[in-house]
């Protein structure tokens, strides 16, 4: 998709492409901005799109995870869930109301989904019971091992021994600016909202004159390319006005 997107845009002959990473992004005294990059060069730009899209946290010391991710250990049913379909499925959570959907929100993929969350969760009996009355169930302990082939997981090992029969985790990860948001929010005062996100308006507009957002970096909970393509065109829109009057 990249590769394509980039031929369309070189037969225009309006960007130009460095591939190179983005270390600062400092104001310019005459304005604008100065963006540091990782060669040692500087680039001057009026404006500034940050389109960085955010890191997943991964569980530290989970054997197996990484081989599992994006394929049978998921963040998102509506992105991966149609891959997944009709397996044995468990709701990673950590949030009683949210484990309790285990029970049926999930059951356009599969009709076998149980919880897994960590001990001494909130409200653990009363969701257990909510569950089991609804024919899923509830485990608690924390998860040392994923027994897969190839990235196909087959059963979830916790840190007691348990094995837990399980094709699918659906596992919503904690999510974290990337290094350079991390900084801006100190040097340039770049606003972040209650859940990490940058702050932005409808268009991409930040609390920084001249500085945009588009993209995962601004929502914790409405992520995807078509969403994030949308709100890119926003901020283009916005910031092709802003010059143009």
């Amino acid at each position: 998709m990249r590769a394509r997107a980039w031929a369309e845009l070189d037969g225009y002959g309006l960007a130009q492409r460095c591939e190179v990473a983005a270390q600062d992004v400092t104001r310019a005294e005459a304005g604008g901005f100065h963006v540091a990059l990782g060669d040692g060069t500087t680039a001057w730009s009026r404006t500034v799109l940050l389109a960085t899209g955010v890191i997943d946290v991964r569980p530290e010391g989970v054997e197996g995870f990484a081989e599992c991710w994006g394929r049978t250990v998921i963040h998102c049913p509506f992105c991966v869930g149609w891959e997944n379909a009709d397996r044995s499925w468990a709701l990673v959570a950590d949030d009683p109301d949210y484990a309790a959907t285990a029970a049926g929100a999930f059951d356009a993929w599969s009709a076998d989904v149980i919880a897994i969350t960590p001990p001494g969760m909130d409200r653990a009996a009363e969701t257990r019971r909510t569950l089991r009355a609804a024919g899923s169930d509830l485990v608690e302990g924390e998860i040392a091992r994923l027994h897969h082939r190839d990235g196909d997981l087959h059963t979830v090992e916790m840190t007691d021994g348990t094995l837990i029969k399980r094709r699918t985790l659906l596992w919503s990860l904690p999510q974290q600016q990337v290094p350079l948001v991390t900084r801006l929010t100190t040097t340039l005062g770049l606003a972040l909202d209650e859940n990490g996100s940058v702050a932005v308006g409808p268009d991409g507009r930040t609390g920084i004159t001249g500085l945009y957002a588009a993209g995962d970096l601004t929502t914790r909970w409405e992520q995807g390319a078509m969403s994030a393509a949308g709100a890119g065109a926003a901020a283009a829109d916005a910031i092709h006005f802003a010059h143009s009057r």
